[in-house]
Parts: C-alpha cells; sequence; structure tokens
C-alpha cells in the first residue's frame, strides 16, 4: 500500500506531463521483466539472438538491461490501458518510443514504433528498426 502511494505522490509532483500515466496502470507494470519471444515479419527471432535480457520498470523509468550488460534508460510519458489497443510512450533523450501493449497477469506483449514514429495500430510485426512484436514473463519478486 505504501509503494502505490509513493508511486502515485511522485506522479502528482512531476506535473502535466505525469497526467498521461495512468497511474494504477503504472503500478501494475513495477518489477522486472524477463524477455522471453520476439516475432519479426519472419517469425520468432531465436532465444541466442536476443539483445535484451530484462526490463525493470521502477517509478516511471523504464530500464532495459541488455544481453551484452549494456542499458539503456526511458521515462514513461504516456501509459492509456483504456486506448484500444492500450498506448504507451517511452521517451529517451528527445526522442518518443509510441507502443501498443497488453498486460494480462504476469505477461506483457508490446509492439514498439520506430523513434518518433506512430505507434503501431496492432500486434502484427511490421518491417522496421524497433525489435518487432516483444513478449515478457514478469520474474517473481525475491523475498
Amino acid at each position: 500500500m505504501i509503494g502505490s502511494f509513493i508511486v502515485f505522490a511522485y506522479l502528482m509532483a512531476e506535473g502535466t506531463e505525469s497526467a498521461k500515466v495512468d497511474a494504477n496502470e503504472l503500478l501494475r507494470l513495477q518489477g522486472t521483466w524477463k524477455l522471453v519471444a520476439v516475432e519479426e515479419v519472419g517469425g520468432n527471432v531465436p532465444k541466442e539472438e536476443l539483445k535484451i535480457d530484462t526490463v525493470l520498470v521502477k517509478d516511471d523509468k523504464w530500464v532495459v538491461n541488455l544481453s551484452d550488460g549494456g542499458r539503456v534508460e526511458a521515462k514513461i510519458v504516456l501509459l492509456d490501458p483504456n486506448a484500444k489497443p492500450a498506448r504507451m510512450t517511452l521517451r529517451i533523450g528527445q526522442n518518443d518510443f509510441n507502443a501498443i501493449y497488453l498486460l494480462k497477469d504476469n505477461t506483457l506483449k508490446a509492439n514498439v514504433a520506430d523513434q518518433n514514429q506512430p505507434a503501431p495500430a496492432d500486434f502484427r510485426p511490421v518491417d522496421s528498426n524497433s525489435g518487432g512484436v516483444s513478449t515478457y514473463r514478469r520474474k517473481p519478486q525475491k523475498p
């Protein structure tokens, strides 16, 4: 419960930009997500070729931990679970990455557009640099 209050208070302090982030949905996303599959136009990417290991969602940060040890940090600036399909925007520097997503229990599916492009309309992979349709599983929290 205290975690809910902290995230809510953080979003309120951020001002109008955070008004685009649904606080309850952001709470549902909190945690570490393991990339389990990527579907591109030609089919599924072999697991040994996946470049992303995990994504950590903490507060409004989306931290991508790469398989090679690298790391990319984005800010969640839009999170709209009421859109059909649900939408999110991740900001890295001055670039926005618009996406659609489906969050069900401990599975997160996302289709991210190339930088500064409109969000995809559905979960079909398109020929782009965005990395295809990604499926993540929430990693259990350590006690």
